[in-house]
């Protein structure tokens, strides 16, 4: 699984919008990385909006950090290279 073979690479987040909404994905990944490693964006245009935002939910870890403000993804993703796991 990608998780773990990033969990070394401290400078390296994830971008969980895109992911398939497996139960456990996002506590794993909080788990594994932390919460200030994983950021949410929504892909609205093509999933509904509710699916995406259930993988926050079901976290209980720092929801609103995992939430966060469209802003500062937008400038993290602006600053990183996209990679899919």
């Amino acid at each position: 699984m990608g998780i773990l073979a990033i969990r070394a690479l401290t400078n390296v987040s994830i971008e969980l919008a895109g992911s398939d909404p497996t139960a456990g994905f996002t506590e794993m990944a909080v788990r594994e990385l932390g919460s200030e490693r994983i950021i949410y964006g929504s892909d609205s245009a093509g999933r509904s909006f509710a699916s995406q935002l259930a993988k926050v939910g079901g976290a209980e870890a720092d929801r609103e950090r995992l939430a966060g403000i469209g802003a500062q993804a937008d400038s993290h993703r602006q600053r990183s290279a996209t990679v899919d796991l």
